[in-house]
């Protein structure tokens, strides 16, 4: 955890109050406090130091910098809603102590106050725009509040300032989902490969956006980049199946497929898969076998799984069968099936 202290309190106590008064001059009992709690606190003797802090305050109620230093002190002995309390006062008798609204963000985030936490410290950032402590802070804060707009601001600053590594990169990319902004998450993806053009996982994330645009052949492009670090990667040979299938490509992709089944036969979402690509090529024997074996595997999308089976079925003049099939997809929530139903089972 961060704090910050005033550390020149005795300098700046000295010239506010020398401008006021000249109680706090070189030898003065309240300069001798000064220095006590601040000793106290540099010892972490923190209850001494709040007793100091009471009677710096019953002396100087307006001086700002004994309320702050006080509330620095409680939020260090996790009291923080009293934390708050002092640090309210010292921005209200002096807006200046700006790491006030930093210290006054962490204890209005340990007290659930998120929106007012998020407020403070991006005040402070401001003023010190180039705080690394206090971006990933507002980065945590706002990700956990969901204020995207700030998430990404945070985001964008650690990248350009190689904070964060492929984590923050990745948590951009969802950023920009959250967001809906396409654009501005395939922008980023072609310049982080232009800096970076080893990064075989932005190749990844680079094929989702394309398959999103429905460019399918420049997708596989970039999977085929990506598997040539990660060869059996589940979810790029599954990219790669989903573009081959809606291009049309249904040779490799039941190759694509084979292999995955192989790896992984008790998926029933890549049975389904590869019996939809058996539908397209009229395999209806061949389709309704996957089917089946899907929904004995009771994974995946299963209204889907019931309505190409029904398709097979129906295909097969097994009409009853295929109207059965329709009738559970339908229950389920696919509501193509009731197309199928109203054609051909009334």
């Amino acid at each position: 955890m961060k704090f910050i202290f005033n550390k020149h309190i005795f300098t700046i106590c000295f010239l506010t109050l020398l401008h006021r008064t000249i109680v706090a001059q070189p030898g003065s009992s309240e300069n001798q406090l000064v220095k006590k709690g601040m000793q106290q606190q540099q010892d972490n003797d923190y209850s001494n130091a709040i007793k100091t802090y009471d009677q710096l305050i019953s002396v100087a109620p307006q001086n700002a910098n004994y309320w702050y230093n006080r509330g620095v002190v409680k939020l260090q002995v996790k009291n923080y809603g009293d934390a708050v309390v002092d640090l309210n006062k010292a921005i209200y008798l002096d807006t200046s102590i700006i790491e006030a609204y930093y210290n006054r963000h962490l204890a209005y985030k340990f007290t659930s106050n998120f929106q007012f936490a998020l407020a403070d410290i991006s005040h402070y950032l401001i003023a010190f725009p180039n705080d690394v402590e206090s971006h990933k802070s507002r980065y945590a804060l706002s990700l956990q509040m969901k204020e995207y707009e700030y998430a990404e601001l945070d985001a964008v600053w650690m990248v350009k300032n190689n904070i964060g590594s492929d984590t923050v990169k990745i948590q951009l990319l969802s950023i920009y989902d959250a967001q809906k902004k396409s654009k501005d998450k395939f922008n980023f993806l072609n310049y982080e490969l232009t800096q970076n053009p080893g990064n075989s996982k932005m190749y990844y994330f680079r094929a989702v956006c394309l398959h999103e645009m429905e460019k399918y052949s420049q997708s596989n492009t970039d999977i085929d980049r990506f598997l040539l670090s990660e060869p059996k990667n589940v979810d790029a040979l599954k990219l790669k199946f989903d573009n081959c299938f809606f291009s049309k490509d249904f040779d490799l992709a039941i190759k694509i497929i084979e292999e995955l089944i192989d790896d992984n036969p008790k998926n029933g979402t890549y049975l389904a898969d590869y019996g939809h690509v058996l539908l397209q090529t009229k395999k209806w024997k061949d389709a309704e076998k996957k089917f089946t074996q899907a929904i004995k595997m009771k994974t995946g999308n299963l209204s889907y799984v019931y309505l190409g089976r029904g398709i097979a079925r129906f295909n097969l003049g097994k009409l009853g069968l295929a109207c059965q099939d329709w009738d559970r997809s339908l229950l389920m929530g696919e509501k193509n099936a009731a197309i199928y139903i109203e054609k051909h089972c009334k």
